[in-house]
């Protein structure tokens, strides 16, 4: 009866951690990326070209490095909701992550590449023109969320 329990336990928290970890996954991963590409990454590619020559190619790598993070998480995503679907006693999700840990090196190369914009935004922070552009980016879905 108090093995039954201890394992109902387990069970139970295994099955709390798996949930936040899909929760994770789905919120912060999938939607932000999204959210960065598509209201923030794609637009500025658009007017870069016109009031940052500079970030034009820097934005564009970015952009593409972003599609390729944001293509394994929606991919992990995927199959941790697969797992879930059929969650029992015997089920792990310690392999999807060990599939796809190549991934981390598109991470590498996102952080190397956004350095330099920053740096390059930063400088630009008194030129009216593209923060007004920054500033019209920004949308509801953002939820206070900035580039």
């Amino acid at each position: 009866q108090q093995q039954m329990a201890q394992m109902k336990k387990i069970f139970d928290k295994k099955t709390n951690i798996a949930n936040e970890l899909l929760e994770t996954e789905r919120t912060y991963d999938v939607n932000n990326l999204q959210l960065l590409t598509n209201v923030f990454l794609a637009p500025l590619e658009a007017v870069s070209i016109t009031i940052l020559k500079e970030l034009h190619s820097g934005l564009h790598l970015l952009a593409s490095i972003v599609k390729v993070i944001l293509s394994y998480h929606v991919i992990i995503l995927g199959k941790i909701q697969e797992r879930i679907d059929s969650w029992s006693v015997h089920t792990k999700l310690g392999d999807i992550f060990m599939e796809m840990s190549s991934y981390l090196k598109a991470y590498t190369q996102y952080v190397t590449h956004y350095q330099p914009i920053v740096r390059i935004l930063r400088s630009r922070k008194d030129d009216t023109e593209l923060q007004k552009t920054l500033n019209d980016l920004i949308s509801p879905e953002c939820r206070g969320k900035g580039l």
